[in-house]
Protein backbone atom coordinates (compact mmCIF):
# COMPACT_ATOMS: atom_id res chain seq x y z
CA UNK A 1 0.00 0.00 0.00
CA UNK A 2 0.63 3.50 -0.52
CA UNK A 3 2.23 5.42 2.47
CA UNK A 4 1.63 9.08 3.44
CA UNK A 5 2.61 10.50 6.56
CA UNK A 6 4.33 7.74 8.23
CA UNK A 7 0.89 5.65 7.70
CA UNK A 8 0.12 2.90 5.09
CA UNK A 9 -3.45 3.44 4.57
CA UNK A 10 -4.19 3.19 0.89
CA UNK A 11 -4.27 0.83 -1.77
CA UNK A 12 -3.45 2.93 -5.18
CA UNK A 13 -5.35 1.64 -8.25
CA UNK A 14 -4.57 3.60 -11.47
CA UNK A 15 -4.99 7.66 -10.69
CA UNK A 16 -6.89 6.32 -7.25
CA UNK A 17 -5.61 6.01 -3.88
CA UNK A 18 -8.43 4.14 -1.59
CA UNK A 19 -8.13 3.42 1.75
CA UNK A 20 -9.45 -0.16 2.87
CA UNK A 21 -10.35 0.74 6.28
CA UNK A 22 -13.07 2.96 5.59
CA UNK A 23 -14.66 0.00 3.33
CA UNK A 24 -14.10 -2.56 6.20
CA UNK A 25 -16.56 -0.62 8.44
CA UNK A 26 -19.68 -1.51 5.86
CA UNK A 27 -18.10 -5.22 5.66
CA UNK A 28 -18.06 -4.71 9.55
CA UNK A 29 -21.80 -3.43 10.01
CA UNK A 30 -23.70 -6.03 7.72
CA UNK A 31 -21.37 -9.02 9.27
CA UNK A 32 -22.61 -8.15 12.77
CA UNK A 33 -26.36 -7.58 11.20
CA UNK A 34 -26.41 -11.07 9.84
CA UNK A 35 -25.35 -12.50 13.19
CA UNK A 36 -27.09 -10.63 15.20
CA UNK A 37 -30.13 -11.28 12.96
CA UNK A 38 -29.68 -14.87 13.01
CA UNK A 39 -29.98 -15.48 16.80
CA UNK A 40 -32.84 -12.85 16.99
CA UNK A 41 -34.63 -14.55 21.03
CA UNK A 42 -36.48 -12.67 23.51
CA UNK A 43 -33.65 -13.53 25.75
CA UNK A 44 -30.07 -11.80 24.80
CA UNK A 45 -27.06 -14.05 25.58
CA UNK A 46 -24.60 -12.72 26.27
CA UNK A 47 -21.89 -14.85 24.99
CA UNK A 48 -23.21 -13.34 21.71
CA UNK A 49 -21.81 -10.21 22.95
CA UNK A 50 -18.31 -11.71 23.45
CA UNK A 51 -18.25 -13.37 19.83
CA UNK A 52 -19.39 -9.84 18.02
CA UNK A 53 -16.53 -8.32 19.22
CA UNK A 54 -14.55 -11.39 18.60
CA UNK A 55 -15.39 -11.04 15.09
CA UNK A 56 -14.14 -7.28 15.00
CA UNK A 57 -10.72 -8.07 16.74
CA UNK A 58 -9.37 -8.89 13.93
CA UNK A 59 -10.29 -6.29 11.26
CA UNK A 60 -9.64 -3.44 14.52
CA UNK A 61 -6.13 -4.81 14.59
CA UNK A 62 -5.16 -5.01 10.90
CA UNK A 63 -6.36 -1.41 11.09
CA UNK A 64 -4.74 0.05 14.10
CA UNK A 65 -1.11 -1.66 13.04
CA UNK A 66 -1.46 0.76 9.47
CA UNK A 67 -1.72 2.90 12.39
CA UNK A 68 -5.23 4.14 11.98
CA UNK A 69 -6.74 4.50 15.44
CA UNK A 70 -9.43 6.65 14.68
CA UNK A 71 -11.08 3.69 11.97
CA UNK A 72 -9.88 1.04 14.60
CA UNK A 73 -12.21 2.78 16.93
CA UNK A 74 -15.10 3.29 14.98
CA UNK A 75 -14.84 -0.39 14.00
CA UNK A 76 -15.16 -1.64 17.91
CA UNK A 77 -17.35 1.11 18.64
CA UNK A 78 -20.51 0.10 16.73
CA UNK A 79 -20.62 -3.07 18.63
CA UNK A 80 -22.12 -1.86 21.60
CA UNK A 81 -24.80 0.25 19.53
CA UNK A 82 -25.36 -2.85 17.79
CA UNK A 83 -25.93 -5.00 20.07
CA UNK A 84 -28.00 -2.54 21.91
CA UNK A 85 -30.38 -2.46 19.36
CA UNK A 86 -30.10 -6.35 18.44
CA UNK A 87 -31.85 -7.02 22.09
CA UNK A 88 -29.34 -6.83 24.64
CA UNK A 89 -29.99 -5.20 27.95
CA UNK A 90 -28.34 -1.51 27.92
CA UNK A 91 -27.30 -2.64 31.94
CA UNK A 92 -25.46 -5.51 30.42
CA UNK A 93 -23.53 -3.31 27.49
CA UNK A 94 -22.37 -0.75 30.36
CA UNK A 95 -20.69 -4.13 31.95
CA UNK A 96 -19.46 -4.96 29.54
CA UNK A 97 -17.96 -2.41 28.90
CA UNK A 98 -16.80 -1.49 32.61
CA UNK A 99 -13.02 -2.70 32.48
CA UNK A 100 -12.02 0.13 30.24
CA UNK A 101 -13.69 2.69 32.93
CA UNK A 102 -11.29 0.32 35.61
CA UNK A 103 -8.43 0.83 33.62
CA UNK A 104 -8.68 4.55 33.61
CA UNK A 105 -9.25 4.62 37.60
CA UNK A 106 -6.54 2.49 38.00
CA UNK A 107 -4.42 5.51 38.28
CA UNK A 108 -5.64 6.35 41.20
CA UNK A 109 -6.58 3.75 44.04
CA UNK A 110 -9.56 5.50 46.01
CA UNK A 111 -11.63 5.59 42.64
CA UNK A 112 -10.75 2.70 41.89
CA UNK A 113 -12.02 1.07 45.21
CA UNK A 114 -15.19 3.34 45.01
CA UNK A 115 -15.50 2.30 41.15
CA UNK A 116 -15.06 -1.28 42.12
CA UNK A 117 -17.98 -1.09 44.93
CA UNK A 118 -20.53 1.05 42.86
CA UNK A 119 -19.54 -1.97 40.14
CA UNK A 120 -20.93 -4.44 42.50
CA UNK A 121 -23.60 -2.88 44.06
CA UNK A 122 -24.96 -2.75 40.00
CA UNK A 123 -24.21 -6.31 39.61
CA UNK A 124 -26.86 -7.46 42.62
CA UNK A 125 -29.05 -4.58 40.82
CA UNK A 126 -29.07 -6.17 37.34
CA UNK A 127 -28.49 -10.22 38.57
CA UNK A 128 -26.85 -11.13 35.26
CA UNK A 129 -25.91 -14.87 34.91
CA UNK A 130 -23.13 -15.77 37.39
CA UNK A 131 -20.44 -16.48 34.95
CA UNK A 132 -20.86 -12.93 33.37
CA UNK A 133 -20.70 -11.40 36.90
CA UNK A 134 -17.73 -13.54 37.49
CA UNK A 135 -16.28 -12.41 34.29
CA UNK A 136 -17.17 -8.71 34.80
CA UNK A 137 -15.25 -8.85 38.28
CA UNK A 138 -12.51 -10.51 37.35
CA UNK A 139 -11.63 -8.46 33.98
CA UNK A 140 -11.91 -5.11 36.35
CA UNK A 141 -9.52 -6.49 38.90
CA UNK A 142 -7.01 -7.81 36.36
CA UNK A 143 -7.80 -3.93 34.60
CA UNK A 144 -7.00 -2.14 38.64
CA UNK A 145 -4.21 -4.59 39.30
CA UNK A 146 -2.15 -4.20 36.61
CA UNK A 147 -2.66 -1.30 34.58
CA UNK A 148 -0.22 0.53 37.49
CA UNK A 149 2.44 -2.69 37.12
CA UNK A 150 2.76 -1.86 33.30
CA UNK A 151 2.65 1.88 33.70
CA UNK A 152 5.70 1.54 36.08
CA UNK A 153 7.86 -0.68 33.42
CA UNK A 154 7.16 1.67 30.60
CA UNK A 155 9.96 4.26 29.46
CA UNK A 156 10.03 7.81 30.04
CA UNK A 157 9.53 8.72 26.83
CA UNK A 158 6.51 6.40 26.29
CA UNK A 159 4.75 7.54 29.41
CA UNK A 160 5.40 11.31 28.28
CA UNK A 161 3.55 10.18 24.78
CA UNK A 162 0.30 8.84 26.82
CA UNK A 163 0.20 11.73 28.49
CA UNK A 164 0.68 13.84 25.74
CA UNK A 165 -2.10 12.54 23.80
CA UNK A 166 -4.21 12.55 27.08
CA UNK A 167 -3.71 16.10 27.74
CA UNK A 168 -2.52 18.28 24.11
CA UNK A 169 -0.99 21.22 26.77
CA UNK A 170 1.67 19.33 27.92
CA UNK A 171 3.33 19.92 24.33
CA UNK A 172 2.05 22.87 22.54
CA UNK A 173 4.50 22.92 19.89
CA UNK A 174 4.62 19.56 19.37
CA UNK A 175 1.27 17.08 19.77
CA UNK A 176 -0.46 19.13 20.95
CA UNK A 177 0.07 22.14 18.58
CA UNK A 178 -3.11 21.37 16.31
CA UNK A 179 -5.32 21.13 19.06
CA UNK A 180 -4.43 24.26 20.03
CA UNK A 181 -4.43 26.07 16.96
CA UNK A 182 -7.94 24.44 16.32
CA UNK A 183 -9.34 25.99 19.96
CA UNK A 184 -8.01 29.48 18.66
CA UNK A 185 -9.90 29.19 15.23
CA UNK A 186 -13.74 28.08 16.84
CA UNK A 187 -12.82 30.51 19.21
CA UNK A 188 -11.65 33.42 17.18
CA UNK A 189 -14.78 32.98 15.09
CA UNK A 190 -17.02 34.20 17.79
CA UNK A 191 -20.83 34.43 16.66
CA UNK A 192 -21.14 34.49 13.31
CA UNK A 193 -17.87 34.00 11.85
CA UNK A 194 -15.37 36.20 9.90
CA UNK A 195 -16.69 35.16 6.40
CA UNK A 196 -16.31 33.01 4.17
CA UNK A 197 -12.74 32.02 3.16
CA UNK A 198 -11.52 34.59 5.76
CA UNK A 199 -10.07 32.59 8.33
CA UNK A 200 -7.07 33.70 9.54
CA UNK A 201 -6.05 30.32 10.83
CA UNK A 202 -7.14 28.35 8.14
CA UNK A 203 -5.81 30.62 5.41
CA UNK A 204 -2.49 31.57 7.11
CA UNK A 205 -1.61 27.81 7.71
CA UNK A 206 -1.44 28.19 11.50
CA UNK A 207 -4.29 25.19 11.54
CA UNK A 208 -2.89 21.58 9.89
CA UNK A 209 -5.00 18.86 8.39
CA UNK A 210 -7.79 22.50 8.18
CA UNK A 211 -9.52 20.10 5.01
CA UNK A 212 -9.59 17.35 6.27
CA UNK A 213 -9.00 16.08 10.28
CA UNK A 214 -10.29 20.36 11.40
CA UNK A 215 -12.45 20.50 8.96
CA UNK A 216 -15.02 21.71 11.80
CA UNK A 217 -12.32 24.33 12.88
CA UNK A 218 -12.65 26.04 9.84
CA UNK A 219 -16.22 26.31 9.77
CA UNK A 220 -16.25 27.61 13.49
CA UNK A 221 -13.59 30.04 12.48
CA UNK A 222 -15.32 31.46 9.08
CA UNK A 223 -19.01 30.95 10.08
CA UNK A 224 -19.07 31.23 14.13
CA UNK A 225 -20.94 29.42 16.84
CA UNK A 226 -24.21 29.67 14.69
CA UNK A 227 -22.44 27.83 11.16
CA UNK A 228 -21.49 25.29 13.25
CA UNK A 229 -25.27 24.94 14.78
CA UNK A 230 -26.29 24.92 12.27
CA UNK A 231 -24.29 21.81 11.18
CA UNK A 232 -24.65 20.14 14.05
CA UNK A 233 -28.77 20.30 13.69
CA UNK A 234 -28.05 19.04 10.21
CA UNK A 235 -26.77 15.95 11.53
CA UNK A 236 -28.72 15.08 14.23
CA UNK A 237 -31.90 14.87 11.73
CA UNK A 238 -29.87 12.86 9.94
CA UNK A 239 -29.06 10.62 12.60
CA UNK A 240 -32.54 10.92 13.80
CA UNK A 241 -33.99 10.02 10.54
CA UNK A 242 -31.50 7.00 10.88
CA UNK A 243 -33.14 5.46 14.38
CA UNK A 244 -36.68 6.24 12.65
CA UNK A 245 -35.50 4.07 10.01
CA UNK A 246 -34.33 1.30 11.69
CA UNK A 247 -37.37 1.33 14.23
CA UNK A 248 -39.74 0.86 10.76
CA UNK A 249 -36.93 -1.97 9.12
CA UNK A 250 -39.66 -5.04 8.17
CA UNK A 251 -37.25 -7.87 9.59
CA UNK A 252 -34.22 -7.73 12.39
CA UNK A 253 -31.54 -7.75 9.58
CA UNK A 254 -32.18 -4.46 8.17
CA UNK A 255 -32.93 -3.02 11.09
CA UNK A 256 -29.74 -3.62 13.08
CA UNK A 257 -28.22 -2.86 9.80
CA UNK A 258 -29.59 0.75 9.63
CA UNK A 259 -28.77 1.40 13.16
CA UNK A 260 -25.42 0.16 12.52
CA UNK A 261 -24.89 2.82 10.06
CA UNK A 262 -26.67 5.37 11.88
CA UNK A 263 -23.95 4.41 14.73
CA UNK A 264 -20.95 5.03 12.27
CA UNK A 265 -22.37 8.49 11.19
CA UNK A 266 -22.83 9.55 15.23
CA UNK A 267 -19.74 8.74 16.54
CA UNK A 268 -17.63 9.65 13.83
CA UNK A 269 -19.44 13.20 14.04
CA UNK A 270 -18.98 12.80 18.06
CA UNK A 271 -15.35 12.19 17.92
CA UNK A 272 -14.40 14.93 14.92
CA UNK A 273 -16.34 17.43 17.30
CA UNK A 274 -14.98 16.51 19.88
CA UNK A 275 -11.44 16.45 18.56
CA UNK A 276 -11.82 20.58 17.20
CA UNK A 277 -13.29 21.27 20.36
CA UNK A 278 -10.37 19.72 23.05
CA UNK A 279 -12.85 17.14 23.89
CA UNK A 280 -11.14 14.47 23.14
CA UNK A 281 -7.45 13.33 22.08
CA UNK A 282 -6.61 13.44 18.47
CA UNK A 283 -7.48 10.95 16.65
CA UNK A 284 -7.64 11.14 13.10
CA UNK A 285 -11.47 10.96 12.22
CA UNK A 286 -13.00 12.94 9.29
CA UNK A 287 -16.24 14.49 9.73
CA UNK A 288 -19.02 13.13 7.34
CA UNK A 289 -19.77 15.01 3.92
CA UNK A 290 -17.27 17.89 4.89
CA UNK A 291 -14.01 16.49 5.41
CA UNK A 292 -11.81 15.99 1.87
CA UNK A 293 -10.83 12.45 0.54
CA UNK A 294 -12.44 10.42 -1.66
CA UNK A 295 -12.59 7.73 0.48
CA UNK A 296 -14.42 8.96 3.61
CA UNK A 297 -16.54 10.63 1.41
CA UNK A 298 -17.62 7.33 -0.42
CA UNK A 299 -18.17 5.51 2.76
CA UNK A 300 -20.56 8.29 4.39
CA UNK A 301 -22.66 8.11 1.41
CA UNK A 302 -22.62 4.31 0.99
CA UNK A 303 -23.73 4.87 4.68
CA UNK A 304 -26.77 7.09 3.85
CA UNK A 305 -27.30 4.76 0.33
CA UNK A 306 -27.68 1.61 3.26
CA UNK A 307 -30.54 3.88 5.14
CA UNK A 308 -32.14 4.58 2.04
CA UNK A 309 -32.55 1.13 0.80
CA UNK A 310 -34.13 -0.06 4.27
CA UNK A 311 -36.17 3.21 4.09
CA UNK A 312 -37.33 1.79 0.57
CA UNK A 313 -37.92 -1.57 1.61
CA UNK A 314 -39.83 -0.99 4.39
CA UNK A 315 -42.08 1.56 2.51
CA UNK A 316 -42.98 -0.60 -0.63
CA UNK A 317 -43.34 -3.60 2.64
Amino acid sequence: GASRLGATRWVSIGPLSLQPSEFAKVAVILLLARYLADRERPQFRVRWAAFSFLMVLLPALLILKQPDLGSSLVVVAVVPGMLFWGGMPIAHIALLLSPVVSLLAAFHWLSWAIFMLVLIVTLFVVRPTLRFALWVLATNLAAGIFTPLVWQRLHDYQKMRILTFLNPARDPQGAGYQIIQSKIAIGSGGLLGKGFLEGTQSKLAYLPARHTDFIFSVLGEEFGLLGCLVVLILFSVIVLRGVQVARKARNHFLSVTAFGATTILAFQVLVNVGVTTGLAPVTGLPLPFMSYGGSSMLLSWSLIGLLCLVSYTWQEY
